[in-house]
C-alpha cells in the first residue's frame, strides 16, 4: 500500500522526471491532453511497452484496455499499488489468457486515489513484454506512486473547476425562466441531482399571454420597433410573473407562464390570476411610442398536466403539455382585447374575491369536448384583495 513516505522516497530517485510531470500538471488547463503527456513521459522514462492512465468512468472497460484485469480490478478494489515484476510466476498468470495478455512479462498498476475520501479517481498501469527487458521493481513503484499523487492533485482540481463552470451554467439557465430569489433554490436541487424538475404530472396552472394581431403589427412597424416593444413587454411582464411564484418561457411574441412547481403551491391558481390583472394592468399603462394600439389576450387554466424541462445538455426548455394546457392556450385565443378568461378551477380560486362573469360552455377547435369558462372583470384598484 503506497504511503506519503513513499512519495517523499521517491523524489530522490527520478527528479527529472517528477519535474516534467509538475510541469504539465501544474498548468493544466486540457486535462485529457496533460494526461497523455504524463503517460508518454512515463513511458519512455521506465522502458513500458504500454502506458495509461484510465478516468474513473472508464473503469467498466478496463476488459478493452488488454490489460489484466485481475490486477486492475486488486488495484481498486485495495486502494493499492500493485507490481508484478514476472508475470508468469504471479498469482495474476493464467494460461487460458489471450495471446496478447500471454505476451506481457511485467506489470505495474497505480490507483489515482483522492487523499479526502479515498476515492479511486483514475488508474496509472503499464507492462512491458520484451524477454530481455528489465522487470518492474520497487524503485519504479515509488516513481508511480509519486507521479499517481501529482495525478490525483490535478484531477481533484479540474473536478472542482468543472463543478464551479457547471454551476455558473446552470445558474444562467435557471435565470431565463426564475426570479432571482427562486434561482439558488432550484441550483441547490440540480446540482445535487444533476437535473432539472423533469417531465412529470403535476397540479399547476397555466397562463399564456399573447400581443394580438402581432404579424400584421410587426408588418406595420418593422422588425426594428416591434422588437424593441417586444423586449420592454418581455421585460415587464416577466417581472410580474416573477413576483407571483411563476416559470416563464417565451414563444415568439407570446408568454407562457407554469405556477405551482416551486415555491408557494397552494395558491398557485389565485397567483396566477393576479399576475394576468398585474400584467393587464401594466400594459395598459405603457408608453411603447408607436401609433399603434398594443393589446393582449390573457387565458388561465388549473389543472393537471406534464411539465418539467426537456431537452440536451446544450439547451433545455421548460415544457408543458395537456389537455389543460390546451385549454388555458384556446381561452388566450379569446381574451381578446386585454381581457382575461379562465377555466372552472382557476375561477373557483378567486371566487369571492374578484368578480367572474360566466361565459358558459366553449368550443376548442380540434377538439369534440366542451369547457366552461369564465372571464374575470378587472377590479377598480382600491377593490383587489390581496393574496
Amino acid at each position: 500500500r503506497f504511503t506519503r513516505e513513499l512519495v517523499i522516497e521517491s523524489l530522490d530517485h527520478h527528479a527529472v522526471l517528477l519535474y516534467e510531470v509538475a510541469q504539465e500538471l501544474n498548468t493544466v488547463t486540457d486535462l485529457d491532453a496533460a494526461l497523455k503527456k504524463v503517460v508518454a513521459l512515463m513511458r519512455r522514462a521506465m522502458g513500458a511497452d504500454k502506458c495509461e492512465l484510465i478516468l474513473e468512468e472508464q473503469f467498466d472497460h478496463l476488459d478493452t484496455l488488454g490489460f489484466p484485469t485481475t490486477i486492475a480490478d486488486d488495484a481498486i478494489r485495495n486502494r493499492s499499488a500493485v507490481v508484478v515484476p514476472e508475470m508468469r510466476k504471479s498469482k495474476y498468470w493464467k494460461p487460458g489468457h489471450s495471446s496478447h495478455l500471454m505476451r506481457v512479462k511485467s506489470a505495474l498498476c497505480v490507483p489515482v486515489v483522492s487523499g479526502e475520501d479515498e476515492r479511486v479517481l483514475a488508474l496509472l498501469y503499464m507492462y512491458k513484454k520484451a524477454d530481455d527487458t528489465r522487470p518492474f521493481d520497487e524503485s519504479d513503484l515509488k516513481l508511480a506512486v509519486a507521479i499517481s499523487h501529482q495525478a490525483a492533485l490535478t484531477i481533484q482540481r479540474m473536478l472542482l473547476l468543472e463543478q464551479v463552470h457547471e454551476e455558473q451554467r446552470a445558474r444562467q439557465l435557471l435565470q431565463r425562466f426564475l426570479s432571482p430569489s427562486e434561482v439558488e433554490f432550484v441550483l441547490n436541487d440540480y446540482l445535487e441531482n444533476g437535473q432539472l424538475p423533469p417531465l412529470d404530472e403535476r397540479n399547476v396552472t397555466i397562463l399564456f399571454a399573447d400581443i394580438q394581431d402581432s404579424t400584421r403589427l410587426s408588418e406595420r412597424l418593422g422588425a426594428k420597433a416591434f422588437g424593441a416593444i417586444l423586449n420592454r413587454y418581455y421585460w415587464d411582464l416577466t417581472d410580474m410573473i416573477f413576483d407571483q411564484g411563476g416559470l416563464v418561457r417565451y414563444a415568439g411574441d407570446g408568454i407562457m407562464a407554469v405556477f405551482g412547481m416551486i415555491g408557494r403551491r397552494e395558491d398557485h391558481a389565485a397567483r396566477a390570476v393576479y399576475a394576468g390583472l398585474a400584467m393587464l394592468n401594466h400594459l395598459e399603462s405603457i408608453d411603447f411610442n408607436v401609433d399603434e394600439d398594443i393589446a393582449i389576450g390573457i387565458g388561465i387554466n388549473t389543472g393537471n398536466a406534464a411539465v418539467g424541462y426537456v431537452g440536451t445538455q446544450q439547451r433545455v426548455e421548460l415544457t408543458a403539455l395537456g389537455y389543460t394546457v390546451n385549454i388555458a392556450h384556446a381561452l388566450q385565443l379569446r381574451a381578446r382585447p386585454n381581457r382575461l378568461f379562465v377555466g372552472p378551477e382557476t375561477a373557483v380560486s378567486v371566487a369571492g374575491k374578484l368578480t367572474l362573469k360566466d361565459l358558459g360552455m366553449i368550443e376548442m377547435k380540434g377538439e369534440t369536448r366542451e369547457f366552461h369558462a369564465y372571464e374575470i372583470l378587472r377590479p377598480k384598484e382600491s377593490d383587489v384583495i390581496e393574496l
